[in-house]
């Protein structure tokens, strides 16, 4: 079977760190297996930032043909524990959790970890993943080494909010079969067995030499982290023009942005409004 390739999320957040980044980092989109242990190899990260698919195994990464691999977690755990700076492994995807090792294991000792527990939905990661990556730019311009895990982890909680987002389990709300849930297929408004009114979880597992205790793991629908300030539009607007980007050309971009989801909302009222005068018509005379 032939695989899309999995670069699409990868390039959205690398278009959202290049807006907001004052720090250097390395980009590797539709990486392999191989392209992903030499960089970490070679550039010794303080930080790694994985965001694709998982399938249990380990992460979904390509092959040199463009199509669907395997990079094992056993074996990414165990690159990521012969660099002696890394201090936070961030992992965005489905069930990504699945992948840190148990307490026992030696990255645990130097390692902070970032993770999805439950479902996601794209567009929910990319509001946490903006607040991770605005936390990590404002405490990166001064000092190019210590950074405060926490609060990185709560700017991410405080944005996915922020955006609209609710912290939650999106299983327990889905239906089982959706054939049978609804015949004439999904219900894209009112049925929350088909668009769960919450879109995920993440959690965030300290190292022990942040905490050596049994309440390591704070999970975003705990409510216990702490809010942090975050940007408006406009101000990463005009941070964002500091480096690479001109602020007019992105406000502009925001704007289509609005517009085309406007469009796409009114589309969608006309559709169901359409419906609504169909099954009216169609009624059987009593």
């Amino acid at each position: 079977m032939n695989y899309p390739k999995l670069d699409t999320l990868t390039q959205e957040m690398h278009h959202i760190i290049s807006l907001l980044n004052p720090f250097d980092y390395l980009i590797r989109p539709a990486t392999t297996t191989q392209i992903f242990k030499d960089s970490l190899t070679k550039y010794k990260p303080n930080i790694v930032l994985w965001s694709g698919h998982n399938l249990n195994i380990g992460l979904a990464v390509e092959n040199d043909k463009g199509r669907l691999d395997i990079y094992e977690k056993k074996e990414f755990i165990d690159n990521l524990n012969t660099l002696e700076g890394v201090k936070l492994v961030i992992l965005l995807s489905c069930y990504s959790h699945d992948i840190i090792p148990n307490r026992k294991h030696p990255i645990h000792n130097k390692c902070s970890f970032i993770s999805v527990p439950t479902l996601t939905e794209d567009s929910a990661v990319c509001a946490f993943l903006s607040g991770v990556i605005i936390q990590l730019s404002n405490q990166l311009k001064h000092t190019n080494s210590n950074i405060d895990i926490r609060q990185i982890f709560e700017g991410g909680c405080t944005s996915f909010k922020a955006n609209g987002y609710k912290f939650g389990t999106p299983e327990d709300y889905l239906h089982t079969d959706n054939t049978t849930a609804h015949p004439g297929g999904l219900m894209f408004k009112g049925c929350p067995g088909c668009i769960p009114p919450v879109q995920g979880d993440v959690c965030l597992t300290l190292s022990k030499d942040l905490n050596d205790g049994d309440d390591y793991e704070i999970r975003g629908s705990s409510n216990t982290y702490t809010k942090v300030e975050i940007s408006t539009a406009k101000e990463l607007v005009d941070f964002s023009s500091r480096y690479k980007y001109d602020a007019e050309a992105i406000a502009l971009g925001l704007q289509k942005t609005q517009a085309e989801k406007s469009a796409l909302e009114a589309e969608q009222a006309e559709i169901e409004n359409a419906a609504q005068i169909l099954t009216t018509l169609t009624k059987p005379k009593m």
